[in-house]
This record gives structure tokens, C-alpha cells and sequence, in this order.
């Protein structure tokens, strides 16, 4: 099961995961619930949305019309977007990535890091989870680091990945990411965009 970005959100707060400020609309909506500039995303479980249009900057109220139109309906890799989150826009010093999945062929989970996150991200450097020991924060600390994070974001990146880890776990994904992770002038703030993918157990 893959949830919706604002979905993957919801989860994100119940784990401490700090998130932009968003809320998620329908056709029933006209005017934007969140003071502008905001940024519109069409609400579907396809990737790189952005290239396909399915992300809107609005400014003013004419333009949050205009996007929610674009936006409403529309078609993303085979999929109708029937809702756009709304979400609070702010000023990206960087953007950073992270994400926990399975990997079939270590046969155990792996973390994936790249201070340079964002739509069009190629490259992460992955570390292999040991599944017998628990994830402690100076192995994490170490691999950020090693990834090529400013000694300023260690403990704040680290922080986040190891709330990402319990949930990872707590909710049995194959796949948790973060992409990006927002540095706000001088500090890492918030989440702007969750994926994640969930093993659906049905019972008799």
C-alpha cells in the first residue's frame, strides 16, 4: 500500500517527523486555507510529480484559482488527482534527502543519504541497516557525516533519520522517504515531502 503524500504526513507527526504547515483540498474549496505564497500538489502516488505539472506556486487568490483548476482532474502518470495539498511556502536555503527500504539483495534494510535532495535527485550514498542491533544514533551520526552533511546538520539530519527508522519499523514499510528535507537559512526545519510504502497484512 503506497499512502498519499498527505497521508505519509499524518503518519510523519504521530513520529515527531517535523512538516510544513499544509492542508488537503477538493473541489469543494475556492479560496487557499494558508496565508500566501503557497504551493499546490496534485495528491497522487506517482513520482516526480513536479516535471509532469502536478506542482503549483500560487501567489495571489487568481492564481490559487488557476492551479487549483490545473491541478483537480488532472492526469499524472496515469492517475487522476481527486485532491491537492496546500502547503505553507517558504524560503530553501537546501534541500536534503533521506529513506529507509528494503534492499533484496542485502535481504535487510538500507539507509539512503544525500545532502543534495530534491526534485531530479540521482545520487545517495546507502548504508546497510545490521538487523541484529539496534539503530543507535553515533552510527547514524557517523554515516550522515559521511554522506557529506555539514558538521551544523549532523544532529539535526541524525535526528530525523531516527525517527524515520521507527517508523519504518513501527509501520512495516518497505520503503520510508524524505525527499527533501528543508534547510530554512540557517537551520534544518521541516519535511516538506513524505513517500511511504506499507506491507498491507490481511487476516481471515
Amino acid at each position: 500500500m503506497k499512502l498519499f503524500e498527505y497521508e505519509g504526513k499524518e503518519r510523519f507527526k504521530t513520529y515527531g517527523i517535523p512538516v510544513l504547515e499544509s492542508v488537503v483540498i477538493d473541489h469543494s474549496i475556492a479560496r487557499s486555507p494558508l496565508s500566501f505564497p503557497v504551493i499546490l500538489k496534485a495528491q497522487v502516488r506517482a513520482t516526480d510529480r513536479k516535471a509532469a505539472g502536478g506542482v503549483l506556486i500560487a501567489k495571489n487568490d487568481d492564481e490559487f484559482v488557476f492551479s487549483l483548476k490545473e491541478l483537480l482532474g488532472k492526469t499524472i502518470h496515469g492517475e487522476i488527482a481527486e485532491n491537492v495539498l496546500v502547503e505553507r511556502c517558504i524560503d530553501v536555503a537546501a534541500e536534503y534527502y533521506v529513506s529507509f527500504s528494503y534492499d533484496s539483495r542485502q535481504r535487510g534494510p538500507v539507509l539512503s543519504l544525500s545532502p543534495h535532495g530534491g526534485s531530479g535527485i540521482c545520487e545517495a550514498r546507502v548504508y546497510v541497516i545490521d538487523v541484529l542491533s539496534s539503530l543507535e544514533r553515533a552510527e547514524v551520526s557517523r554515516n550522515v557525516r559521511d554522506a557529506g552533511f555539514s558538521d551544523a546538520d549532523v544532529v539535526p539530519v541524525s535526528d530525523i533519520v531516527l525517527k524515520l527508522w521507527e517508523l519504518f519499523n513501527e509501520e512495516k514499510a518497505i520503503m520510508a522517504e524524505i525527499n527533501p528535507i528543508i534547510k530554512n537559512n540557517a537551520s534544518v526545519e521541516c519535511v516538506s515531502h513524505s513517500r511511504i510504502v506499507c506491507i498491507v497484512l490481511v487476516r481471515e
